[in-house]
């Protein structure tokens, strides 16, 4: 490997050090509060679906962002519809819990699976999956916007680096 090289790589390691020093003071002097929202009292809005993913029915669609990190890359929702089917295509990965009425969800499986209240699903992103909503169902969705895979190697590169420089405190001993 060449000098230039050499150098090239080494001031990587050191702008990722310091950028990852600088976020973890960062992350350090935050104030942390936990959202506490409960799903019935969120005032919802029309949230319609796509035209084109529809079906059957006339979906009357209502939705309601509800908390988000600060980054902005992960949110959640609670959303509701009416009787209707229709194609969803999940541009990000969404975990959904049910909280009311019932949807039989189908992706390319082509296999049938009832989702009630309670009932908890992972849609990773670039799937379509087929929504039957017979009556009615509210849920709350998490949604995770994934980052450009050159970003996603970086973080998890830094991620990796910083586990190495000090394991997570969850695995801390009492001692620390």
């Amino acid at each position: 490997m060449r000098r230039s090289q050499v150098l090239f790589s080494m001031a990587i390691v050191v702008v990722g050090a310091l950028g990852f020093a600088e976020a973890s003071q960062h992350q350090a002097s935050k104030q942390t509060t936990i959202g506490v929202i409960n799903p019935n009292d969120v005032i919802l809005k029309p949230a319609p679906i796509n035209p084109a993913w529809v079906l059957e029915g006339n979906p009357q669609t209502m939705g309601a962002e509800i908390a988000h990190s600060d980054d902005g890359s992960t949110k959640a929702y609670v959303w509701q519809t009416t009787k209707s089917v229709f194609d969803w295509h999940y541009d990000f990965d969404e975990v959904v819990t049910i909280l009311d009425g019932e949807v039989f969800l189908t992706d390319k499986t082509n296999m049938e699976r009832r989702l009630g209240p309670g009932d908890v699903a992972f849609f990773p992103q670039g799937t379509v999956v087929h929504w039957r909503v017979p009556d009615h169902v509210k849920k709350v969705a998490t949604i995770k916007t994934l980052l450009p895979e050159p970003i996603a190697g970086i973080v998890r590169w830094m991620r990796m680096a910083r586990n190495m420089i000090k394991p997570s405190a969850a695995f801390a001993s009492n001692n620390d």
